[in-house]
């Protein structure tokens, strides 16, 4: 890939594969997407790597339901991510999100040990009360623990038009 310019100079190299990973990426069919998982995370570049298959896990898991599609999805993915700590997480903690959306129970201590970015999601889109007072309690921040005060206060007390 050649490198493009800019008005800053030329862009890294690290950054044209990150865009021609996204790209590969989002139209691969679901007999390739593993095989151009385990492609892209063998990149020599092991940050710029996980960020584009994180990317990736992103938007998949995003567009799926919370129900059937998925569990397949993440089962058949799940091997590709193997011994990468950063997107096996990402993936672990999708599934705990769907968990929650779907109404299934999800255990205190996985919450408490998500992560930042699953508690934040968590604070600022869970409609289950006793997730967010968990959250409000006893989340990893200050500002997951007060984002899940105000959701739960909001839950409580709905305001009205006035």
């Amino acid at each position: 890939m050649a490198e493009e310019e800019d008005d800053d100079g030329p862009e890294p190299a690290e950054h044209a594969r990150f865009r021609a990973y996204q790209r590969a990426l989002a139209g691969v069919g679901e007999s390739e997407e593993v095989d151009l998982l385990r492609t892209v995370l063998a990149d020599p570049d092991k940050a710029m790597a996980e960020s584009a298959v994180g990317r990736h896990l992103d938007l998949r898991a995003s567009a799926l339901d919370d129900g059937d599609g998925f569990a397949r999805w993440a089962r058949r993915v799940a091997p590709a991510l193997e011994g990468r700590a950063f997107p096996s997480r990402r993936l672990h903690e999708w599934s705990l999100w769907k968990d929650l959306s779907a109404g299934r129970e999800v255990g205190a201590q996985a919450l408490l040990d998500a992560s930042d970015w699953l508690q934040r999601r968590l604070a600022a889109g869970s409609d289950d009360p006793s997730v967010l007072a968990l959250l409000a309690a006893r989340g990893r921040t200050s500002r997951v623990r007060a984002a899940s005060g105000r959701r739960l206060d909001l839950l409580r007390h709905p305001r009205r038009p006035g």
